[in-house]
């Protein structure tokens, strides 16, 4: 999981003073005072509860973020475009041609071309 922890003042780590530190860690224990994270049972960080802010976990899918550059991210595709992605497929337009023609994600538009049966083995 990812998280974002949030200092209430700066923080020295690995010889910088920082306010902010992202992790992806597996695993968080409270040890009285203490908050530590671990990955894959190894612990990566360590730090008094008390000079916390905030610990957030920020999505991996932040859908404003995603459509930035694909705008149509997990919107029902129509029949509409269902045949026109087969019409540009047989005329032999290209999968990142047709991702950005579709506002889609490279493996959005590989799956629907998947389900219509227009991939090819």
């Amino acid at each position: 999981m990812d998280i974002q922890l949030a200092f209430t003042a700066p923080q020295r780590f690995n010889g910088d003073d920082i306010t902010e530190l992202p992790l992806t860690a597996d695993r968080l224990t409270v040890d009285g005072p203490t908050l530590r994270a671990f990955r894959k049972n190894e612990q990566i960080a360590e730090t008094p509860l008390s000079s916390l802010s905030e610990i957030t976990f920020p999505t991996r899918r932040d859908l404003t973020r995603i459509r930035e550059t694909s705008p149509n991210a997990f919107r029902p595709w129509t029949k509409a475009a269902d045949t026109e992605l087969l019409t540009l497929r047989r005329n032999g337009a290209d999968t990142p041609t047709l991702s950005t023609h579709f506002g889609r994600g490279r493996n959005a538009v590989l799956q629907r071309l998947d389900k219509l049966g227009a991939l090819t083995p």
